[in-house]
């Protein structure tokens, strides 16, 4: 990782972390009211032939709050599974009913208990919903993780099955002079803000 790399996460995670926390809430709100609006246009039970699967990361300190979310939805007949990281570049899923699910782990990031792990099979017969998480992203879509590779490698195996790819993140997380981006690196197909959606092509 190149030190020019470094310096710019170190500096998106300081801009993220100085948002007013009133501020905050209030974007928190609107950007789970847009993620909402997004996946109802795309899933409708009512006439679905899939069942739905939210492949959802739990947010941590100034990271987007992505609770919010499953608690409006569930209890809808949606499947929600939460990240569990298994060793390096090794990240899984994880079927979770409940908030009782998930225990501190790391850095104190809640990571789930539950053992039924998200299969390439569940996700192919699902509409399946993947929620990054992320330090920066640009007007093209390139996306600025926190170093460890974890949903670059899972996209690997499994992006070609996901139906929809959507990152959360506050406008000032959006780097209007474009980030470096390597081979490996891959993209959300929304960019969801307080203030817009980023649609990437």
């Amino acid at each position: 990782m190149s030190e020019e790399k470094k310096i710019l996460r170190r500096k998106m995670i300081s801009i993220r972390d100085s948002i007013d926390p009133e501020k905050r809430k209030t974007a928190d709100g609107k950007i789970r009211k847009s993620f909402l609006e997004c996946f109802r246009e795309r899933f409708q039970p009512e006439t679905e032939t899939k069942d739905c699967l939210i492949l959802l990361y739990a947010s941590t300190r100034s990271e987007v709050d992505t609770f919010g979310i499953w608690k409006e939805l569930m209890g809808s007949q949606i499947r929600f599974a939460f990240p569990k990281v298994l060793g390096k570049r090794h990240m899984e899923f994880f079927i979770t009913e409940s908030q009782a699910d998930l225990k501190e782990a790391f850095q104190g990031i809640l990571e789930p208990v539950t053992t039924e792990v998200v299969t390439e099979e569940m996700i192919r017969n699902s509409y399946c919903i993947l929620v990054m998480p992320g330090v920066a992203f640009d007007e093209a879509g390139n996306r600025m993780g926190y170093g460890g590779g974890f949903y670059d490698t899972y996209l690997e195996r499994f992006e070609k099955d996901i139906d929809l790819k959507a990152a959360l993140a506050f406008e000032a997380q959006i780097c209007k002079e474009g980030l470096v981006t390597e081979e490996h690196d891959r993209k959300p197909d929304l960019i969801i803000t307080e203030n817009r959606v980023i649609e990437v092509v």
